[in-house]
């Protein structure tokens, strides 16, 4: 039915381009230019549609590896991923596991944080961790006057509310260096980081007896050193990979 309304309409067009040039000769060039029109703007309207789509669902994904080392021994692996939206969102998030088990001292600590920001505001975050010593965890999310967080850490339950903006939080050091920053949001800890400049690409960070330092090398983090009671936890880069991804 379709085929029997389309043809007469395709004869009627190519007689009037043939009435027109009333060259025999170049009716066959009429003829192919008559059947590729539409299918080149047909192409054309596909592939601007498909760019369309790709620049709005297509989201840019960079992943950082480290090994954590315990005095030059490997103990666990940390991930840091950054995925950028083209809505202008992007996620910093953060898996790590430690397994330390030496004679006088045990850690046993999976760590797993998502944190997500908008337009280079801090919205939200949420940190968990299972160790040895119990299962914590800690949440913040941006209200009307500022963020609320909340959390279970091993000292107890706890809440409070923090009356100032977050632009920098701890997981996005991984992939910003605090050239400027005074102080950074600690999401695990649902407070701020004291942030002091030593030396070029040389961070210490320190959050109540909780410190940390940071090496980094052409803007990227090479190192992060975390004191700790027995023996200083080192993570050390390992390698980047960044892909585009729907």
């Amino acid at each position: 039915m379709i085929l029997a309304l389309i043809v007469p309409t395709w004869f009627k067009e190519l007689r009037q381009f043939t009435i027109k040039k009333n060259v025999l000769g170049r009716t066959s060039n009429l003829l192919i230019d008559a059947f590729k029109l539409p299918n080149c703007f047909f192409l054309s309207v596909f592939f601007s549609s498909f760019v369309l789509f790709g620049q709005v669902c297509m989201a840019q994904t960079t992943t950082k590896n480290y090994e954590i080392k315990v005095a030059g021994i490997k103990v666990g692996h940390f991930t840091a991923t950054e995925v950028k939206e083209s809505t202008g969102q992007v996620t910093y998030a953060i898996d790590s596991k430690v397994d330390v088990n030496f004679l006088v001292y045990k850690m046993n600590t999976t760590f797993v944080s998502k944190s997500k920001y908008q337009h280079g505001t801090f919205v939200n975050a949420r940190v968990d961790m299972v160790s040895n010593k119990g299962n914590f965890y800690t949440e913040t999310k941006k209200t009307k006057t500022g963020y609320h967080t909340k959390g279970e850490h091993q000292n107890g339950p706890f809440e409070k509310a923090i009356n100032e903006p977050i632009s920098l939080s701890v997981a996005k050091l991984y992939f910003v260096e605090p050239t400027k920053a005074t102080k950074v949001y600690a999401e695990f800890y649902g407070g701020f980081m004291k942030i002091k400049k030593l030396e070029n690409g040389v961070y210490h960070g320190k959050i109540d007896d909780n410190e940390d330092t940071f090496y980094y090398k052409d803007g990227n983090l090479i190192k992060t050193e975390k004191k700790n009671g027995f023996k200083n936890l080192e993570f050390i880069y390992v390698n980047t990979t960044s892909e585009p991804r729907h």
